[in-house]
């Protein structure tokens, strides 16, 4: 059933909408007058806005073509006077303003508003608080969406929980040390080194290297030595000669002084001038010009009444009790230590160069001897470092350390059990003891001592059908008792579900070796 309301030009939009409001038909037709302002857009969009609200069809009747553009781009449906299904059997004027017609030909007044009411804020709020048992459907249409979204989710729930479930486990495989040892032939007159053979192809190596260095002294004294002249005094009726190595003069105070050369020539009463200096360090070696020092020697033996000596103009000066570096014999040892570590590593670096870089020249199978040397300094000089030049040759056998190790991987694997598995060898472990050698020949048997890695040969497989269907403390009471593994981690997607697949297919398992 169908409604009309026909509107004059100075009819008002509340009049209006409490026509709509009355209709008791699903469709309205409204035919609004020529020049009413009813036909300004805005006025169009509220009367759209009361038929959403009242949830009823509006459709605009005018006989004029712009009218009807204009309530179509209010978002209404329009028609002119042609088109409407029906035309009411009378037209009566029941206000100055709005006539309502129904379809059986009953007029009806729209219902008058109090004095109290007001359209409020807006029309649209008016109608809705006017049309509150309208509002019913769309309601019924609210909780039927409502239940049409939890049962999607109560869909979606039973389907990732049945279907997309899935486990993932990481199982770290325990790791332990295992120690081998075995004796190689180096041997250059070897053309295939197999791996398990026990024999390597050896380099021998044979250079003559010559170096000029300066190196640190390291030796100490406590203080510096006095040193002067000292006059020798003789009445032997013979010539006499007094060797530095034999003879020394000693002051009162205790402190000895060595000639710096050998007195040649000694004539009775005739002074003789000598360069001395204190044997020890410190302060107490300076003393005064003309002091008396004795004359020992051990062919002359001491004889004070006519040997002796004194002190020079100058007196003995010099002396210090400051610590002071001094060249020692672990100096020189360590000199010809560093000039033949470097000799070899050079040998290393040519190796390197023309062979492979993994050519290694090892101490247990090189020597160096030293051919000459000279320093510019001796032992007990005071001075921070010296110069030294030295002449060393290096015999050796070099070998290949990949072939080492791959016959470390061979005979490492012989000695593990069924399941385990060869990892690698540690890094620094290997050591080399020598069993015999000739270098000259290219040929020595070295013992071979090493530390190698290995794990636990698991297969994911045969874990997926121990764990399917088991909860997460079940997992661990199970594989952490087992010496194999390590650790395992665990993640069930969705993420509530607390036990695995039943299904193998749904268990992904990784191994990996514990770090």
């Amino acid at each position: 059933m169908a409604d009309f309301v026909r509107v004059n030009a100075s009819a008002s939009l509340k009049e209006v909408l409490r026509a709509v409001l009355s209709a008791k038909g699903r469709v309205v037709y409204i035919d609004i007058a020529d020049g009413s302002t009813l036909w300004e857009l805005k006025s169009l969009r509220l009367l759209r806005r009361a038929g959403l609200e009242t949830e009823k069809k509006l459709v605009v009747v005018s006989g004029t073509r712009i009218n009807r553009i204009k309530a179509t781009q209010a978002g209404l449906a329009a028609a002119s006077p042609d088109e409407l299904p029906g035309k009411p059997n009378a037209m009566k004027s029941t206000s100055s303003k709005t006539t309502t017609f129904v379809k059986s030909g009953i007029s009806k007044k729209p219902a008058p508003v109090k004095a109290t009411e007001s359209i409020a804020s807006s029309p649209a709020q008016w109608i809705s608080s006017r049309t509150g048992d309208l509002a019913e459907p769309g309601k019924k249409r609210k909780l039927l969406f409502a239940a049409s979204a939890i049962m999607a989710l109560l869909t979606g729930f039973v389907v990732s929980t049945v279907v997309l479930q899935k486990a993932e486990i990481i199982v770290y495989a325990h790791t332990d040390t295992v120690g081998s040892d075995f004796d190689v032939v180096f041997d250059k007159n070897i053309t295939n080194d197999t791996p398990g053979d026990r024999a390597i192809l050896a380099y021998p190596v044979r250079e003559i290297k010559k170096y000029s260095q300066k190196f640190d002294s390291t030796g100490s004294s406590a203080g510096l030595e006095a040193s002067g002249e000292a006059v020798i005094y003789s009445s032997f009726p013979n010539t006499l000669t007094l060797r530095a190595e034999t003879t020394y003069l000693e002051a009162a105070s205790g402190v000895r002084y060595r000639l710096q050369s050998n007195i040649t020539g000694l004539r009775p009463n005739v002074p003789y001038s000598v360069q001395v200096a204190a044997e020890r360090g410190g302060s107490q070696g300076n003393i005064a010009a003309e002091e008396r020092l004795e004359v020992h020697n051990s062919a002359f033996g001491y004889r004070p009444q006519v040997l002796y000596a004194r002190v020079g103009a100058a007196g003995m000066t010099g002396g210090s009790d400051s610590d002071v570096l001094t060249v020692s014999d672990q100096d020189f040892q360590k000199a010809r230590e560093l000039i033949g570590q470097k000799a070899i590593e050079e040998i290393k670096s040519n190796l390197s160069k023309t062979i492979s870089d993994n050519v290694i020249l090892i101490p247990e199978l090189t020597n160096v001897r030293v051919v000459s040397e000279s320093y510019e300094a001796k032992i007990d000089d005071v001075r921070p470092d010296f110069t030294g030049e030295l002449e060393v040759e290096v015999t050796g056998l070099a070998f290949n350390d990949n072939s080492v190790l791959e016959l470390a991987v061979v005979e490492s694997s012989r000695s593990l059990l069924t399941g385990q598995k060869f990892l690698e060898v540690e890094q620094g472990s290997v050591r080399y003891t020598t069993r015999s050698s000739e270098l000259e020949r290219g040929l020595a048997v070295v013992n071979v001592n090493l530390a190698s890695r290995f794990t636990y040969d698991l297969d994911p497989d045969d874990l997926k059908s121990l764990l399917a269907g088991r909860s997460t403390r079940e997992i661990k009471d199970i594989l952490l008792n087992k010496g194999e593994i390590a650790g395992i981690k665990i993640s069930l997607s969705p993420f509530w579900l607390t036990k695995t697949p039943k299904s193998s297919k749904k268990i992904h398992i990784k191994v990996e070796v514990q770090q």
